[in-house]
């Protein structure tokens, strides 16, 4: 099968309710990809889009195994437009375009496309003087969204949407629009470059195609050769590549807008300055085919700047499942095994010499694992503080916890090692208060001998004791009564979780319903609609009906006056 065109206005294609996927066959699977492999196109060019840019959705810009190239109306919305996809499979052009005056520039650059370089232009553009001739503004002309130009390496192909004749005041828009397309299809053709033009033209070609000449005809107003030779129709007058074309017609039977899709078929093999080559090979990049066999892939590299994947909406995104399947690098994975060695480096146990069978382990301080390592006897035993003698005296008949991580490369003070990140159980520990540190004051005056055991000891762990140690002397009675003090003062901040419990409760629990001061019954909840500055409050009032009078009584058995915000009610005083 041969190389497929497919031009059709869709009337619209922004809801998939209605035009054309509102109809049969569309209706069953309503996506782009099944409609393109049902009109078999390689290229498909639709017109009348009435679709903005915020309206674009995936579904139509990120089509599996196609790109598009789109041009939408500037200031008018639900308007105009003209799309153009192209089959990745078959074609790629090489360079895109929107617009027929060069005046509009491509995404993302302020350069205009008739002065970007010779290789990024698809060239053609109307002069300066064949724009001074306009009686529209050239810069407005391109504004509607009526124009696509892709060049391939065998034909330049211009979509087009051109203006229809409504009435006078859009005559000198349309005339400026057929000037301007002429004069870059003459311009393309006189570059030596083969042009199509596809799209819904709005322009009767013959006779056949408007039933206004034989009327006019027939009264004397007009005649067959005026009709041909006007402006709009000289386009059609010289035509090429006819012996390109192998099919060309009309889909009659597929339906979706109040026009039909057009089509034209290229031959599998055609002539090219005088050598019959494979079409895949003109329609596709030099070297992507050769006699019809692809040689490589079409790739990220093959996007142009006006494809509508590259749309800042559409491209380089990514999706809440990337952030979970998404594998960690090399070199995270190096990291991670350097800082496990590292760890495991740390927290290797000190061995003891006079360890013996009947001791307990020696306990090991985890916060500074690196003093270990680095400083010498002396240096150990002029660290060793008073202050933390006696934290150890106190917990050596507690189990010893599990030392904690720490980094492997950091060496920390010991008068500054106490103030770093506290652990999450520190929060819900009790604070210290002035009676605690008297006791803890005496408790280090009352120890010197296990200081200066462990200032002999060759590291900064406790050594290996009996099973049946000695204990330090006991502090002083007045120490004991301040330490006793400061556990009672210590219980009373103690949360309750009973307590606690119900206090969260109240926020989620709904509140009580209020009763009427008069019948002491249940009130309703209603809702201002009134437009001022109460418009959307809540608010509680009698449940009863209004009395005869229309208004609130009290006394009686109508409805009462109770009134209540709902901001100010509490759901304590009252509540059902």
């Amino acid at each position: 099968m041969g190389f497929r065109i497919t031009t059709w206005n869709v009337n619209g294609i922004r809801q998939v309710d209605i035009n054309p996927f509102g109809y049969q066959p569309w209706r069953d699977n309503r996506s782009f990809n099944a409609m393109f492999d049902t009109l078999e196109a390689d290229i498909v060019i639709f017109q009348e889009t009435k679709i903005q840019r915020k309206d674009l959705r995936d579904d139509m810009v990120l089509v599996p195994g196609w790109d598009c190239y789109f041009s939408l109306p500037r200031h008018k919305k639900g308007y105009s437009g003209v799309v153009i996809y192209t089959r990745n499979e078959t074609c790629t052009p090489i360079r895109a375009e929107e617009g027929i005056t060069g005046l509009l520039c491509p995404p993302n650059s302020t350069t205009p496309y008739r002065h970007l370089p010779d290789d990024q232009q698809i060239g053609g553009y109307p002069s300066m003087e064949q724009l001074s001739e306009l009686q529209a503004d050239p810069a407005v002309l391109d504004c509607e969204g009526r124009c696509v130009i892709l060049e391939f390496p065998a034909f330049v192909l211009l979509g087009l949407y051109c203006p229809a004749a409504r009435d006078e005041t859009r005559d000198d828009f349309r005339q400026g629009f057929i000037t301007l397309l002429d004069a870059r299809v003459r311009n393309l053709v006189a570059m030596g470059k083969r042009v199509i033009v596809a799209g819904d033209l709005n322009i009767s070609a013959g006779e056949i195609d408007s039933a206004h000449l034989t009327e006019a005809i027939r009264k004397g107003t007009g005649s067959e050769d005026e009709f041909v030779s006007s402006p709009v129709r000289r386009v059609f007058n010289h035509l090429d590549m006819k012996d390109w074309w192998s099919e060309g017609n009309i889909q009659e039977g597929l339906m979706g807008s109040d026009h039909c899709p057009v089509y034209a078929i290229f031959k599998e093999r055609v002539l090219l300055d005088g050598n019959e080559v494979d079409i895949k090979d003109i329609v596709n990049p030099p070297g992507m085919f050769v006699n019809g066999i692809r040689q490589r892939e079409y790739s990220a590299k093959d996007l142009l700047p006006l494809s509508g994947r590259l749309i800042p909406e559409f491209t380089q995104r990514r999706s809440i499942k990337d952030m979970f399947t998404r594998k960690p690098s090399s070199s995270f994975k190096e990291n991670s095994v350097a800082i496990t060695n590292a760890l495991n480096e740390t927290f290797v146990p000190v061995p003891s010499e006079s360890a013996s069978t009947n001791t307990v382990e020696p306990f090991q301080s985890p916060s500074k694992p690196e003093l270990y390592k680095s400083q010498s006897n002396s240096e150990r035993t002029s660290d060793t503080s008073a202050n933390g003698v006696s934290k150890r005296a106190r917990k050596e008949n507690a189990p010893a916890p599990p030392p904690k991580r720490s980094k492997s490369g950091g060496k920390s003070d010991p008068k500054t090692s106490g103030k770093g990140q506290q652990s999450l159980m520190g929060f819900f520990k009790p604070k210290k208060t002035q009676g605690s540190q008297d006791a803890k004051n005496a408790e280090e005056a009352s120890a010197p001998g296990l200081e200066d055991a462990l200032g002999s000891s060759p590291t900064k762990s406790i050594p290996p004791v009996s099973s049946s140690p000695q204990r330090p002397s006991r502090p002083s009675q007045e120490t004991t009564t301040d330490s006793g003090a400061t556990t009672e003062s210590t219980d009373e901040t103690v949360i309750d979780p009973i307590v606690s419990k119900e206090s969260w409760s109240k926020l989620f629990t709904k509140k009580a319903t209020p009763r009427c001061e008069e019948h002491q019954e249940p009130c309703i909840m209603l809702t201002t609609k009134k437009p001022g500055i109460n418009c959307g409050r809540s608010f509680w009032m009698c449940s009863r009906p209004l009395g005869p009078t229309g208004q609130s009584e009290k006394g009686t058995q109508w409805r009462c006056k109770t009134f209540i915000w709902a901001s100010d009610w509490n759901g304590q005083d009252g509540g059902a």
